[in-house]
């Protein structure tokens, strides 16, 4: 349940954790980043363009901040916190495109993964090149779907030329999304990002194809295809340890590819997720066969930082159905005894106390009950909106029968059977929205709708009938 209070603490979260990083974290220029940095400096200091073989893209960028180093602190020192200026603008330019258009608790709990919970603090503490393309990449994927193409392809063009081996994982997004679409001017995209790569080769290097890559290789060990440069690496062990690798697989970094969320998502969200994820496949094939795939000396995946994003979306998904639909973390946890719904009736349904409860004897596993704890007001006001009318005395029935089912004991036992039916086939309904955490979304339930038609009806529909958990209350 989102409250204002809660609202805004995920606010002043999102704010403390950018002033955190930009502040406290401790930032340094070192290998690579040195280059890029010596870089802008001559261009700055000398009017020289450097040829690195590094692009120029990014450096350009944070000039700013070089030239606020001058009069406030070294330019050194603004420099290094380039990336966390990065993300805050990225992070901002998603707020405001989407403003109205996704639930405001989603993008907190996305933004919030993003800060706390992936690969970001540490990508933050340096100046390399993979904060700025796959910021501008994902906003860029994330204006065109909801409605902004020309700032949206316009942000991809620059961070993808900022990492030209992305320029397949590019091609594969464009192609999935003129699919979908309808559209072949999109793959214009893909044509001026060549050709800003082949112009800026020429400018900073003298010749379009020139890269400067030309003879990077590591060094010769017992392995039959190390020490050769560029994309020699075999593809499937390249595959193999880009995915599964202890100190560097996708699989320990960032899981949350591994989650199913989807099915929770409307369609231009849907659509914009699956855009990063091709885009990231196509980065995997790349990235699979250069023969650094690792990175260098790195914490974790260096050049899959964009893998972030996706996988972060998915957990706030999953987060925000834990908030919209509480009994679904129920549901989901695996972990308690399922319901068998042909026949099986509740028993033993009862508070034990304000926040602990106990069904048919079982006590609820510790991660269960521990996310149902701070959702458990919400549950009972919706029991109470569901079985108020078999209320007696504040206490509800010993058992009470699923749809169709015999009338309750206190029912035969005053002789009215009929009324206490009907009141149990009202209770069953209410028990069945309880169970498919759609209560307070769909109030308008026809008299006759039994519990399985409203399991049917309901996201608990795409789950096996085994997989349904006990409800506590």
């Amino acid at each position: 349940m989102i409250t204002p209070w809660r609202a805004m603490t995920e606010r002043a979260l999102i704010v403390a954790g950018l002033l955190l990083s930009f502040f406290v974290l401790p930032h340094e220029i070192i290998s690579d980043a040195m280059v890029r940095y010596l870089a802008l400096a001559e261009l700055v200091e000398w009017h020289k363009v450097s040829p690195m073989a590094y692009s120029f893209i990014g450096p350009l960028f944070s000039a700013p901040l070089y030239f606020a180093g001058k009069l406030v602190m070294t330019p050194d020192w603004w420099c290094a916190r380039f990336n966390t200026t990065v993300l805050a603008t990225g992070l901002l330019v998603m707020w405001l495109t989407t403003r109205g258009r996704i639930d405001a608790g989603l993008r907190r709990k996305f933004f919030l993964v993003l800060l706390a919970a992936s690969m970001f603090p540490n990508h933050l503490r340096g100046y390399f090149t993979e904060v700025f393309s796959s910021v501008m990449v994902a906003v860029g994927f994330w204006a065109v779907r909801f409605g902004r193409p020309g700032l949206g392809w316009s942000a991809v063009t620059l961070g993808v030329v900022n990492m030209p081996a992305t320029l397949l994982a590019l091609t594969l997004a464009t192609v999935r999304h003129v699919w979908e679409s309808k559209r072949l001017r999109h793959l214009l995209v893909i044509a001026l990002t060549v050709a800003l790569w082949l112009l800026e080769s020429w400018m900073r290097r003298g010749h379009p194809t020139f890269t400067g890559y030309q003879g990077n290789n590591g060094p010769r060990t017992v392995l039959p295809y190390s020490g050769l440069p560029g994309f020699s690496y075999p593809l499937f062990f390249g595959l193999l340890s880009v995915l599964l690798s202890f100190g560097k697989g996708l699989l320990f970094f960032v899981p949350g590819l591994l989650l199913p969320s989807r099915e929770w998502m409307h369609d231009e969200l849907k659509g914009m997720h699956r855009l990063w994820l091709w885009f990231l496949a196509g980065m995997i094939l790349v990235y699979a066969s250069w023969w650094a795939w690792f990175g260098g000396w790195f914490w974790g995946p260096r050049f899959f930082l964009f893998a972030c994003f996706p996988a972060s979306l998915a957990i706030a998904v999953r987060l925000q159905q834990v908030d919209r639909l509480p009994l679904s973390a129920v549901a989901d946890a695996r972990r308690v005894d399922a319901v068998r719904m042909g026949g099986t009736e509740w028993r033993g349904i009862r508070p034990v106390g304000p926040h602990s409860f106990v069904h048919a004897g079982n006590r609820i596993p510790l991660l269960v009950r521990a996310r149902v704890q701070r959702v458990v007001v919400s549950v009972r006001h919706q029991l109470a909106a569901g079985c108020e009318r078999v209320r007696h005395d504040g206490v509800l029935p010993r058992r009470v029968p699923l749809a169709g089912g015999a009338v309750d004991a206190s029912a035969r036992d005053k002789g009215d059977p009929a009324p206490h039916a009907r009141r149990s086939r009202e209770c069953d309904r209410g028990l069945a929205l309880l169970i498919c955490g759609r209560g307070l979304e769909y109030p308008q339930i026809p008299a006759d709708l039994t519990v399985d038609e409203c399991y049917q009806r309901s996201r608990c529909a795409t789950r096996s009938r085994a997989n349904v958990a006990h409800v506590p209350h």
